[in-house]
């Protein structure tokens, strides 16, 4: 049987991850530039339990016109549908990296958005 340590190790890991995930996202709503947008293409892929709804999404950023693959890391192809609105964040520094922006409301989200908020404050005072 394995030590007790590891297995709350191992908990402790899939807890964390979640707010880790929604931190940097809520953290990069904050310094990336929002983009709304159509859904030009979707399709899924992968194999057995890790397939996803892949996206290709076109947009413009400073009149010049980007595109992109993004995962969507769930399989709901309602939302995602060829011709669906989008919203996205893109990162300023490299327009042609994006990721999509989602609404954040629950409990997870408020200590996500928390740690977000600390995060920025500590960064701009270094």
């Amino acid at each position: 049987m394995p030590d007790k340590w590891i297995i709350g190790l191992v908990l402790a890991i899939i807890l964390l991850t979640p707010i880790f995930r929604r931190t940097q996202a809520i953290f990069l709503r904050k310094k990336w530039r929002p983009i709304d947008t159509t859904i030009s293409r979707s399709y899924i892929a992968g194999s057995g339990e890790a397939n996803a709804v892949f996206v290709i999404v076109r947009y413009i950023v400073d009149g010049q016109f980007y595109s992109a693959t993004i995962d969507t890391n769930t399989m709901d192809e309602f939302n995602y549908r060829t011709g669906n609105p989008i919203s996205l964040l893109v990162n300023p520094r490299k327009p042609g990296s994006c990721i999509i922006d989602v609404d954040y409301d629950g409990l997870l989200d408020r200590l996500a958005n928390w740690l977000a908020s600390n995060l920025i404050r500590l960064q701009q005072r270094g």
